[in-house]
């Protein structure tokens, strides 16, 4: 079911551009899209596994 959102204008202009950019058929797409882009950059934190942990500890610049 079709709905209305509100928007800044600036914001409005800046979908039609990427639309545009990207050839998505509708804002619908252009914004689903940019949704699963966006997940799927957070679930790459941590992507190595194998790497140790931060850990605090000496610097050497006088701690």
């Amino acid at each position: 079911m079709p709905t209305t959102i509100q928007v800044r204008e600036e914001t409005l202009e800046r979908l039609k551009e990427a639309k545009a950019e990207t050839g998505a058929a509708s804002y619908d797409e252009l914004i689903s899209d940019l949704l699963r882009k966006a997940a799927r950059r957070k679930t790459r934190f941590g992507a190595h596994p194998r790497m140790a942990p931060f850990a605090h500890g000496r610097t050497g610049h006088g701690d």
